[in-house]
C-alpha cells in the first residue's frame, strides 16, 4: 500500500519483498488450506500458480470479513466454510445451499427495508401532520394572547373610565353642594326669615361722585337713592359702577404719568439717617459711661446721707421699726377697685389711717429742730450740684438738636 505503484527498481524490489513476506505470514497462519508461497512467483507474476495463489488470498480476505461482521452482528460463524470438500458435487451442493440461504436473507432484509420505508413514510406523514397542527395551535395561541392583551387593555380602559366618571360625579356633587344647602333650607323652612329692604341702612355719597353724576346726568340717568323710605338697590349698584369707572380712569391717568424714584434723594436721606444713628449711638455710649457713673455715685451718696439722717433722728435704722408690733405698720388689706369719686366720711373713719394716727415723740421733734440748721447747707449744696448737672444735659441736647437741624 505504501510502495505501490513502483517508480523505480528499488521501490519495485521493496514492494515485491513486502508482498512476499505478507503472503508468507498468511500461509503460515492458514496451514495446509493455503498454497505455498515462493519468491519466484513475484518475479514474473502470471500463470496458473499465481492465479491459484490470488484465489486463495481473495478467499482468505472474504472469510476474514465474514468472521468480523458475524462477530459484531451476533450471527453464528459456520466452521464448515473453512473446510475444503474433496468432491466437486458436494462443493456445488454446499454452494447452492449457501446461495439459497443468502437469497433468503436478502429477501428478509428487503422485506424489512420495505416495512421500514413504509413506517418511515407513515412517520413522516404523522410528523408533517403534527407540524401543521403545531402551527395551527401557535396561531391560535397568538390570537388568544392578542385577545388577552386586548382584554387587559379594555379592562384598564374601563377602570380609567370608571375613575373619570367617579371624579366627575364627585366634582358635580361638590359644585352642587351650595345648591343642595339652599334646597335643604327651603325644605326645612329656613327661608324668608330676614328681609333686606334697606330701612335701617344710611348711605352717604361722596361729594366728587355726586358732582360727577350731576354733570353727566343726561348721559347717565340715575334714580333716587331712597324711594318711599326704602333703599333703591338698583341706584346703589349704578352708583358703585360709576365710582369704579372713575377709579379706573384716575388710575390710568396716574399710570401714564408714571412713578419716578428719586434715587439721589433716597441716598441722601439714607446717609443722613445713618449719621444720625451713629450720633445717637455715640451719645448713648457717653451717657452710659460718664453720666451713668456720676448718677449712680450721687444716688449712693444720697442713700448714705438718708441713712445717717434717720439714724441721728431716730437712733436706729428706719427698717427696724417695721419689726415692732405696731398694727399701723402692718400689711394693708386688698385695695378696692380704682375710682375717681371722693371717699365718704364713713369710709375714711373705717380706714387704717384714721384708726391709728401717726404720732412723733417729743425727743424726736427736738432732734429734728436741732438738725434742721445743719442739713440746710448740705441740701443747698446738693441742689446746686443737681441744677448744674441738669443745665449741662439741657445744653448738650440743645447743641445736638441744632446740629441735626443744620444737617437737614
Amino acid at each position: 500500500r505504501f510502495c505501490y505503484p513502483p517508480t523505480d527498481k528499488k521501490t519495485d524490489s521493496e514492494f515485491r519483498k513486502q508482498c512476499y513476506e505478507w503472503l508468507k505470514r498468511i500461509s503460515d497462519e492458514c496451514g495446509n488450506s493455503f498454497p505455498s508461497v515462493v519468491a519466484s512467483l513475484f518475479l514474473s507474476p502470471g500463470g496458473p500458480k499465481f492465479i491459484h495463489l490470488m484465489f486463495h488470498f481473495a478467499r482468505y480476505v472474504i472469510m476474514r470479513h465474514i468472521k468480523v461482521d458475524s462477530l459484531g452482528a451476533g450471527i453464528p460463524y459456520p466452521e464448515a466454510v473453512n473446510s475444503r470438500s474433496p468432491d466437486l458435487n458436494m462443493a456445488v451442493a454446499k454452494c447452492q445451499v449457501a446461495l439459497n440461504r443468502f437469497s433468503q436473507c436478502l429477501q428478509k432484509e428487503d422485506l424489512m427495508i420495505q416495512e421500514l420505508q413504509k413506517k418511515a413514510l407513515l412517520f413522516t406523514k404523522q410528523i408533517r401532520d403534527l407540524r401543521y397542527g403545531n402551527m395551527d395551535l401557535d396561531k391560535r395561541l397568538q390570537k388568544m394572547e392578542k385577545k388577552v392583551d386586548s382584554g387587559q387593555s379594555n379592562t384598564t380602559e374601563r377602570i380609567e373610565k370608571v375613575r373619570y366618571l367617579w371624579a366627575t360625579v364627585m366634582e358635580t356633587l361638590t359644585f352642587l353642594q351650595k345648591e343642595r344647602e339652599v334646597v335643604d333650607s327651603v325644605v326645612k323652612g329656613h327661608v324668608d326669615l330676614y328681609t333686606l329692604d334697606g330701612t335701617s341702612v344710611s348711605v352717604s355719597i361722596p361729594q366728587p361722585l355726586l358732582q360727577k353724576v350731576e354733570k353727566e346726568m343726561y348721559k347717565f340717568p340715575v334714580g333716587n337713592v331712597y324711594e318711599e323710605g326704602k333703599l333703591n338697590m338698583l341706584t346703589i349698584i349704578q352708583l358703585l359702577t360709576k365710582a369704579l369707572e372713575l377709579l379706573l380712569h384716575e388710575r390710568r391717568q396716574v399710570d401714564k404719568k408714571g412713578f419716578k424714584i428719586d434715587l439721589q434723594g433716597l441716598e441722601g436721606n439714607t446717609r443722613f439717617q445713618n449719621e444720625t444713628l451713629l450720633g445717637l449711638k455715640s451719645l448713648r455710649q457717653k451717657l452710659k459711661c460718664d453720666d451713668h457713673i456720676s448718677v449712680t455715685q450721687s444716688i449712693a451718696e444720697k442713700q448714705l446721707e438718708w441713712q445717717l439722717k434717720w439714724k441721728n433722728r431716730l437712733g436706729q435704722s428706719p427698717f427696724r421699726l417695721i419689726k415692732d408690733p405696731n398694727p399701723a405698720l402692718d400689711l394693708l388689706p386688698a385695695m378696692s377697685p380704682l375710682s375717681f369719686t371722693p371717699a365718704t366720711e364713713e369710709a375714711y373713719k373705717k380706714s387704717v389711717f384714721c384708726q391709728y394716727p401717726a404720732l412723733i415723740p417729743d425727743s424726736i421733734k427736738k432732734n429734728v429742730q436741732a438738725d434742721e440748721f445743719l442739713t440746710v447747707g448740705k441740701t443747698l449744696e446738693n441742689e446746686d450740684y443737681s441744677t448744674k448737672t441738669v443745665t449741662e444735659r439741657t445744653l448738650k441736647l440743645a447743641t445736638h438738636s441744632e446740629k441735626t437741624s443744620n444737617v437737614e
